[in-house]
């Protein structure tokens, strides 16, 4: 402290109040003297006071809390992180040789002991995460996230000594998580990067894509397209197999590519019995080829027994029903029918349902912005009824009109609104994902959207949508309204055995049009409507307890999402419970179980638990979960899903130069290739830094400050006690 740049004396209290203590302890000290018997000489008078006042210092010190700061500043050397990708990819050889033999060449060179030696060091591995390095590295992490390592270092090192410099050495492929470059960026160190492995793709066979919809029909025929990439093998000739739960069912040449471009491969299925099938399409590995692992893909499919028959209603046809019905009957297995309102109105296929008995001739039913004519026609109670006892579906999507006014739709809406009322809001906005939307299969889409939320940011607005108050008992909201959260767009509800999932927005259609009027991709809205259908068609299957993951095929690396939902007797979600899971890998053959983990899901809103695994091992996984409330088993689920050989990871496995040397030039560092590595160490110059130290410390609560109460007490007693005075 006594070396300090500067020191600084703070209190809670204002100037005021120490001076108003400091002139009351004064007053007392000057009148407890003024007078005394006997008389004293002026010198010894003095010192009674001056321990008098002391001691009343002491005192207003204690009762104040003042406390004093001092800074101090002191160099720092900076220190060096040196980053090595711990990824599975590092593990490979390609032309430039065996990357795992460069790791360990450049681990014992001189440069890295040089900079060593030179300065502080810190090294650590990374792959998924940030580790400290092990030596040797195992190099078989997957997948790479480069981003979440910087970050990890960049808050490693808030505290404590500073970072003058990273080394960043990798073959500069991220296929997970946050951009590299723009956590860089962040960073403010420059970030030197060193590249590993051979810029130029190997020979290798890819299958990039399997595409298949989610629910098929027995006896009824669907494709299965797969899409299937190579480099080094263009014009060479093999063969596609497709396997249904492990057994071939088919198979077709193909040509393969030789620079990477994709050729689509159908199969087309006709399944004999109902079930979920696991279809595989799989590649056999060709001489010189890098790797086996991504030559096959995997999807899932749910047979049924029957097509499934789907009524949409309407007051006439409008955009938002002629889109919808270009969406749902791209499926062949879906038999859509429509039904209008009204004598001006052109005729449906069928006339609108009026009972419980005319409904359920149906398996799900759209209704499109006709909430006024539904109420006057007491269709709204039939509807009521279909749900409630039928086991049906409906959906409701709202346009800009009355909300209704009987109290049917306080039991059919999913949120909570003001019945009778006119609360459309017009507004431009898109819609965002909600925690649940993330994981729900409906706004999941599909296998070949991997960021859903991307995707919905990049669909027209919608142009307006209802004032609604939040989510009724029961109801999920997976879309909500950006700067709105508690305005749900999109939200589901169980009724009794059916199922009720309402659009709470206009310019649905815009979705559909306004991407395919500028060459745009429609997949997004097709994708929703799709597993809108998927999820109405499968009411009167719920539990009171489920779990289930996002995907049902999952590639090796990849994260998983694993959601359950929990209700009571009374169809209303249940709170305050507790979910643990087992997780298991099963080999179907012998079934023989390795692998096996515990986990707890969390609870997030409306009876919904989830839990995230960033990634899992290859294999038939089961989860077997258990709900308990207060230590009472309430309910047991289970579920299934598949890990496939394909990885992420090896997915893209060539020297990515221009990553790495744009994480480099953005943050004022260089980029090298692992055999030019050697001047490094001559490019590092780091300063010392000046660290600026800020402290404080107590004046009230300090033993000294005790002390000098207690000795100026003392001396004035011994003193007095000598002079006679009382």
């Amino acid at each position: 402290m006594f070396n300090a740049d500067s020191i600084d004396i703070a209190s809670t209290y204002s100037p005021f109040f120490w001076g108003l203590a400091l002139f009351v302890a004064g007053i007392f000290t000057y009148l407890a003297y003024r007078i005394v018997n006997p008389p004293l000489p002026k010198f010894r008078k003095g010192i009674l006071i001056a321990l008098r006042f002391i001691g009343f210092l002491a005192i207003v010190l204690m009762l104040l809390e003042p406390v004093i700061k001092w800074v101090t500043t002191r160099e720092v050397q900076p220190r060096i992180a040196i980053l090595w990708d711990n990824s599975k990819s590092m593990s490979l050889i390609d032309r430039s040789g065996d990357r795992r033999v460069a790791l360990s060449e450049l681990r014992d060179s001189d440069v890295i002991k040089q900079i060593a030696k030179d300065f502080p060091t810190d090294q650590f591995a990374f792959a998924d995460s940030l580790t400290p390095l092990e030596v040797p590295l195992s190099l078989d992490g997957e997948p790479t996230s480069t981003g979440h390592a910087l970050a990890q270092l960049r808050s490693e090192y808030a505290e404590g000594d500073p970072i003058g410099a990273v080394i960043l050495i990798s073959d500069g492929q991220t296929n997970y998580g946050a951009d590299p470059v723009g956590v860089a960026y962040r960073m403010d160190v420059p970030i030197y990067t060193i590249g590993i492995g051979d810029p130029t793709p190997p020979k290798d066979i890819i299958l990039r894509k399997i595409a298949a919809q989610k629910v098929a029909y027995v006896d009824r025929e669907f494709p299965i397209i797969s899409g299937i990439s190579a480099y080094g093998y263009g014009g060479t000739e093999t063969t596609a197999h497709l396997f249904a739960d492990g057994t071939k069912i088919d198979e077709k040449r193909i040509a393969l590519p030789g620079q990477g471009e994709i050729v689509d491969v159908t199969f087309d299925v006709v399944p004999d019995s109902e079930g979920v099938v696991t279809y595989r399409v799989s590649v056999p590995a060709l001489e010189g080829e890098l790797t086996p692992d991504n030559n096959a893909r995997s999807t899932r499919v749910e047979i049924l027994p029957s097509k499934k028959k789907i009524l949409v209603i309407g007051p006439h046809p409008n955009w938002e029903i002629t889109f919808l019905l270009r969406a749902l009957r791209t499926d062949p297995d879906l038999d859509v029918l429509t039904a209008f309102f009204g004598k001006s109105a052109p005729a449906g296929d069928v006339r609108v349902p009026t009972s419980l008995a005319e409904f359920q001739d149906f398996d799900a039913v759209y209704a499109i912005a006709c909430i006024k004519e539904l109420s006057a026609n007491n269709i709204d109670v039939a509807l009521l009824d279909y749900l409630n006892d039928g086991g049906g579906a409906a959906i409701q999507l709202l346009g800009d009109a009355n909300l209704g006014t009987t109290t049917t739709w306080d039991k059919i809406f999913p949120f909570i609104y003001s019945s009778g009322s006119h609360v459309w809001t017009r507004d431009q906005f898109v819609p965002e994902l909600t925690v649940e939307g993330l994981v729900h299969p409906i706004t999941r889409l599909s296998d070949d959207i991997p960021r859903p939320a991307d995707a919905f940011a990049k669909l027209p607005p919608l142009s307006g949508f209802a004032m609604v108050t939040g989510n009724a008992p029961g109801a999920t909201s997976l879309l909500s309204h950006p700067r709105l959260p508690d305005v749900s767009i999109l939200a589901i509800r169980e009724i009794g055995p059916g199922r009720m999932l309402l659009i709470n927005g206009a310019g649905f259609w815009r979705w559909a049009f306004v991407p395919a009027g500028f060459g745009g991709d429609v997949s997004t809205y097709r994708a929703l409507m799709s597993g809108s259908a998927a999820w109405l068609l499968a009411a009167g299957q719920g539990d009171a307890f489920s779990i289930e993951t996002d995907l049902p095929v999952y590639r090796s690396g990849e994260e998983v999402i694993i959601s359950a939902r929990l209700r009571d007797e009374a169809n209303q979600p249940l709170t305050g419970a507790e979910i643990g899971a087992t997780i298991y890998n099963t080999e179907t053959d012998s079934g023989a179980v390795s692998d096996t983990f515990n986990l707890v899901l969390e609870e997030r809103s409306g009876g919904i638990y989830t839990t995230r695994l960033p990634s899992i091992g290859i294999g038939n996984w089961r989860i077997s979960a258990v709900a308990e409330l207060e230590e009472q088993e309430l309910d047991r689920a289970s579920a299934s899903f598949l890990v496939e050989p394909y990885s992420l990871e090896m997915e893209n496995v060539r020297l990515n130069e221009n990553a790495l040397r744009n994480v480099s030039e953005i943050t004022g560092g260089s980029y090298f290739r692992a055999s030019d590595a050697d001047s490094l160490a001559d490019i590092i110059r780091l300063k010392p830094l000046l660290r600026r130290d800020e402290n404080e410390r107590g004046l009230w609560d300090n033993p000294i400050l005790l002390a000098i109460f207690v000795l100026a007490l003392c001396g004035e007693w011994i003193i007095r006690k000598r002079s006679d005075l009382p």
